[in-house]
């Protein structure tokens, strides 16, 4: 499928931070496996992550230094302060 809202929800149960209660919530999962459009769970996730990393003979980091380096590069060149030239102000 090509967009997110166009998938059927799934149920699923979360369970709360303090690990006691949980409750059921209705979910369209975002990064599914294309080739029988399983959704990705962590394991597989780290998996192809790691094996990415030692292909590339980079020392093992989170996946969330992704993130970090992503936006510290767009710091860096000046992308974030142009886009918050251009952004809308939030409606109050």
């Amino acid at each position: 499928m090509r967009y997110t809202k166009l998938l059927e929800p799934v149920d699923i149960t979360v369970i709360e931070r303090n690990n006691v209660t949980s409750r059921e919530e209705s979910v369209r999962f975002v990064f599914r496996n294309g080739k029988n459009q399983i959704p990705w769970h962590d394991p597989s996730i780290r998996r192809w992550y790691n094996d990415i990393l030692t292909k590339a003979k980079v020392r093992h980091r989170g996946p969330n230094q992704c993130r970090h380096t992503f936006i510290s590069q767009m710091l860096s060149t000046g992308v974030v302060s142009l886009l918050t030239t251009f952004a809308t102000p939030p409606r109050r």
